[in-house]
């Protein structure tokens, strides 16, 4: 079989290990905040700055294992993206999902004051982000729907284009999907044929796409 299961689903399950890093900062603040553990590190002189500092660095060294073990796995399979793109631009795209989850789950954490709340904003949050996730996994077809020029002159695909940026999973899925749709297999629907993923570097990176 020649298909590539990178170039049609690999942005749905890229977000798991960042929504896993969500549902964990989550719980575990929420978690502080309930016990009333943030008050008792006050006390002894442990400063709010201090206090979220700690927790990013904590967020983002899990969030970094997370991506060197994902593209350590790319390799380790034999993935033709792997292959085709240059690691910088694939660790770029995971590690700053990643921190994008991290910074919303530090904010979800403050509209929240017990664990059972937090768990359920975090299930709930994480069911739309694969919803949002498994929608627009077609990035081609999103591409040519939401971003051409006749859809770009119309004010409200603006407008609904600009809400969906804000959701990390659909910027993750069609920036991981611009690059996947070139650098490993796919259908070509007008030679319905299968062709090989090409070369992926900051050129291709940095280009327009255009329809």
């Amino acid at each position: 079989m020649n298909a590539d299961i990178m170039s049609v689903y690999g942005s749905y399950y890229f977000i798991l290990g960042p929504l896993f890093l969500f549902m964990f900062l989550m719980q575990e603040l929420s978690r502080e905040k309930e016990l009333r553990l943030r008050q008792g590190l006050a006390v002894v002189g442990v400063t709010h700055t201090a206090y979220w500092v700690h927790w990013t660095i904590v967020g983002t060294i899990l969030n970094l294992l997370q991506v060197i073990v994902l593209i350590i796995c790319g390799f380790c399979f034999g993935f033709e993206l792997w292959h085709n793109c240059l690691t910088s631009i694939l660790f770029k795209e995971f590690f700053w999902f990643g921190q994008c989850m991290m910074v919303s789950a530090f904010m979800m954490s403050t509209l929240v004051k017990t664990q059972e709340k937090a768990n359920f904003y975090s299930y709930t949050l994480i069911l739309i982000m694969l919803f949002v996730n498994a929608l627009f996994s077609n990035c081609d077809f999103c591409l040519k729907l939401f971003y051409s020029e006749l859809s770009q002159g119309i004010g409200v695909i603006r407008f609904i284009v600009g809400f969906f940026e804000f959701i990390p999973s659909y910027s993750f899925s069609m920036a991981f999907g611009t690059v996947a749709i070139r650098a490993s297999r796919r259908f070509d629907y007008n030679t319905v044929s299968w062709n090989p993923g090409s070369a992926f570097g900051y050129d291709e990176y940095n280009q327009d796409i255009k329809f």
